[in-house]
């Protein structure tokens, strides 16, 4: 590759080989997939496997339980959203995650780049200042202090748009892989406000479990249609490297199953009509001190509720 494949020997063939002094030798036929830097990686991968199991240092199943085991992580869906009749939406999920600095690679990254760590350390000061409205002196400092720590603790109730835009940033000056992402939940926002916030209702994030995080509605809508807005939690198998960052591209297929999303719910109320209802409640309830209140309106033209 990257051109001039035929049938015979389609764009990502490669052939490792192995052989020792009595003229013993393995020759295998890989047949891989993707980008260049893929191919090269997958190659060295497949060379290592195949050169652990001809010498028999190791069996080769022994190998890859002791090097190689997959980690486990969980996909979490995406809580649905909740619309009035019109289409406009009162609930909203935003995820959250927990953001750390890697600061240990600093050093590392200066070096291959032949600059100073100093500046490196400025630069990122200034984006996380930038996009996580801190202040830049006070982060800086922070920054120098834990210079030779493993990571720094930015914080963990930082939602998907945010720690999106500071992911692409880094990235831009060849910083992404400092960024340690972990999620931690998610929030509900009311783009309408406390409008029909009573007959929504309100969610419990249940982190009881170490593993994993459980979410169900507490109250109201949330609750009683709890299953169709839950979706269902997700798996997926990866490898890290002794650093813990995560290998981009494993020689093997591992498992993975998708989280899916849970299902956006359409009401029948109107949230002009509700507003309107919402403030006469409250003022009815506590002009004549009741206990509660409810309400319906009704379309006197076909009965529509």
């Amino acid at each position: 590759g990257p051109s001039g494949g035929t049938i015979t020997k389609p764009i990502g063939t490669v052939f490792v080989g192995v052989s020792d002094k009595s003229g013993k030798f393995v020759v295998e036929r890989l047949q891989l997939s993707g980008s260049r830097e893929e191919v090269q990686y997958k190659t060295m991968m497949n060379a290592i496997r195949i050169f652990l199991n001809f010498s028999n240092f190791l069996d080769l199943n022994d190998s890859v339980t002791l090097r190689y085991k997959p980690k486990k992580k969980i996909l979490y869906p995406k809580r649905g959203d909740i619309y009035d009749r019109n289409g406009k939406l009162l609930v909203g999920s935003n995820r959250l995650y927990q953001l750390d600095i890697d600061l240990n690679r600093i050093s590392k990254i200066a070096a291959k780049r032949n600059i100073k760590s100093d500046v490196l350390i400025q630069n990122l000061a200034k984006i996380v200042s930038k996009d996580l409205h801190f202040n830049y002196s006070t982060i800086l400092k922070k920054f120098k202090k834990l210079s030779d720590k493993r990571s720094c603790y930015l914080g963990d109730r930082i939602n998907a748009t945010i720690s999106n835009h500071l992911e692409a940033d880094l990235d831009k000056i060849q910083l992404k892989r400092i960024l340690i992402k972990k999620y931690t939940g998610f929030e509900r926002y009311y783009p309408a406000g406390s409008v029909a916030k009573r007959l929504i209702g309100n969610i419990f994030q249940d982190k009881s479990e170490k593993k994993f995080i459980s979410i169900y509605g507490k109250t109201g809508i949330e609750k009683s249609f709890n299953s169709e807005l839950s979706g269902k939690k997700g798996l997926r198998e990866y490898y890290e490297t002794a650093s813990r960052s995560e290998i981009k591209y494993p020689t093997e297929k591992l498992y993975i199953k998708d989280a899916v999303d849970g299902s956006d719910l359409y009401l029948t109320i109107d949230y002009d009509f509700q507003r309107i209802l919402d403030k006469e409640i409250y003022n009815g309830v506590k002009k004549y001190k009741a206990e509660n209140g409810y309400g319906i309106f009704m379309d006197i033209q076909n009965g529509d509720i």
